[in-house]
C-alpha cells in the first residue's frame, strides 16, 4: 500500500501496527513509510512521531509552541491552564491533554471535518455555558 500510496503523492505515513518483527518494520519503512510504531502506544508517543514526521518533510526545524489558541480559547502548555475569553477553566489534566490535541495543528491537519467538530475545543467554543468557570 505504501508503494502506491508513494508513486503519486509524498502525504506523510505512519504505520500503526501489532506486528512487532523487525522484518515487517523494515518492510513498511522500505516501502515508503515514515514511521512504524507497534500497538500498544500512547497517544503522546504518537503525537509526538506525528510533529517528527511534519518537521521531516517540511525541512525546517521547528520548536515547540508554548501555547496554543483558538479563537478565545488558549492553552499554556506547560501549566495545562486553558482560559476561554480570559477567564480560567478547571479542567482535570486528561482533559487538558484532551484539548491540547484538539488545537494542535499538526494533529488537526489529519483529522477528519467530523472528528474536529466533536473536539473538546469546538464544543467549548461553541457551548461555553457547560462549563464551569474557576
Amino acid at each position: 500500500m505504501c508503494e502506491r500510496l508513494r508513486q503519486w503523492s509524498q502525504v506523510p505515513i505512519i504505520v500503526l501496527s501489532v506486528r512487532d518483527r523487525e522484518k515487517d518494520k523494515i518492510a513498511a519503512l522500505d516501502a515508503g513509510a515514515d514511521d512504524y510504531v507497534t500497538k500498544p502506544f500512547g497517544m503522546e508517543d504518537l503525537l509526538a512521531r506525528i510533529r517528527a514526521v511534519y518537521r521531516w518533510q517540511s525541512g525546517a526545524p521547528r520548536s515547540e509552541p508554548t501555547r496554543l489558541q483558538r479563537e478565545d480559547l488558549l492553552l499554556v502548555l506547560a501549566e495545562r491552564r486553558v482560559t476561554l475569553r480570559g477567564e480560567e477553566i478547571k479542567l482535570t489534566p486528561k482533559e487538558a491533554d484532551h484539548i491540547r490535541r484538539s488545537l494542535d495543528p499538526s494533529v488537526q491537519r489529519y483529522m477528519r471535518p467530523q472528528r474536529r467538530a466533536e473536539s473538546l475545543a469546538y464544543i467549548i467554543l461553541r457551548r461555553p455555558h457547560i462549563l464551569r468557570v474557576i
